[in-house]
């Protein structure tokens, strides 16, 4: 069976993601995280306190409270940046030849066609090139569909949806739309991985050596004859 492409995309994010994040930026969204979601969990607790607007029994509250302040702190990891670099989210490679260029970038399609063995070498300077920007951008939007769904828990739990018709569904529709952006990121990355395979799996083309260029030169010696000659 054919790997997927999300499947092998979303190993490559889990294998790339600790050489590409340091232990210091990893350690320093954790904290970021952390202190938002505390300055958010207290802020709620406190109008909890004096306004009693949850309508559930007080375990619920405690419980989504501690959902809602989760939420926050994924959305602040979420927009934390993950390296000082921008990688390139794009797959192009400039090859001089627009004809060629529409070939490589359909190798990186839902149903690519039979490679050339002449576009090798440039599908696997594509793929290279453009991995680690989506390793990057999958590990930063992955947060964004999980902050959504801990907003929908921690509504539910604390009964906002009886107060709010929207409220239980709005964070639901949020997350399901910026989900779109973690898949698009893992699966491209996966086709762009399984069409590097396709491509080393071609022998490489042999080198060609440059034509010799002619000198224009004679024979040596005199061109001149002589008169008995």
């Amino acid at each position: 069976m054919a790997d997927a492409p999300f499947r092998t995309g979303w190993v490559i994010v889990r294998a790339r993601y600790p050489e590409l994040v340091s232990v210091e930026v990893r350690r320093r969204r954790t904290i970021i995280a952390g202190n938002v979601a505390t300055a958010v969990g207290t802020a709620a607790s406190l109008t909890e306190i004096v306004w009693h607007w949850a309508t559930t029994p007080a375990p619920l509250v405690v419980v989504g409270l501690v959902l809602i302040a989760a939420a926050f702190g994924s959305g602040a990891a979420a927009f934390h940046r993950l390296s000082l670099a921008s990688p390139p989210l794009w797959a192009f490679i400039p090859s001089g030849n627009w004809r060629r260029q529409e070939r490589i970038a359909r190798q990186f399609a839902p149903r690519p066609p039979a490679m050339a063995p002449e576009d090798r070498d440039l599908v696997i300077a594509a793929a290279e090139r453009a991995r680690d920007g989506l390793v990057l951008s999958a590990a930063r939007t992955l947060w964004l569909p999980a902050a959504w769904a801990l907003v929908w828990l921690g509504v539910a739990a604390v009964g906002l949806e009886g107060r709010f018709a929207f409220s239980l569904f709005t964070p639901l529709g949020l997350g399901l739309l910026q989900s779109s952006t973690f898949i698009a990121a893992v699966t491209g990355l996966g086709r762009m991985e399984l069409a590097r395979r396709r491509a080393e799996a071609l022998p490489p083309l042999p080198e060609v050596a440059p034509p010799r260029r002619p000198t224009g030169r004679g024979p040596s010696g005199s061109k001149l004859s002589l008169p008995a000659e």
